[in-house]
């Protein structure tokens, strides 16, 4: 992969705090680190296929939706 801002060769950063990790974990993005012009961000890794599905990231949104209903389930007996 090349940099958006100097093209040169960039390499995967690792995580700096939880909302990086986070990112991470429930999306295809890694982030990723330029050693010539320090430019740091999020960008797809090249090899990225729609046969390669991260069933953790299935599962995680998944988990989120059913998670949400339920809150909003509750939530809506207790206030009556």
């Amino acid at each position: 992969m090349v940099c958006p801002d100097c093209g040169a060769d960039i390499y995967r950063s690792r995580s700096r705090n939880f909302r990086e990790s986070f990112i991470k974990r429930v999306t295809p993005l890694k982030h990723y680190r330029c050693p010539d012009c320090g430019w740091r961000g999020l960008a797809a890794p090249a090899k990225l296929t729609p046969s390669g599905i991260n069933h953790k990231t299935v599962f995680i949104w998944i988990a989120g939706v059913l998670l949400a209903i339920a809150i909003g389930m509750f939530g809506s007996v207790i206030i009556r």
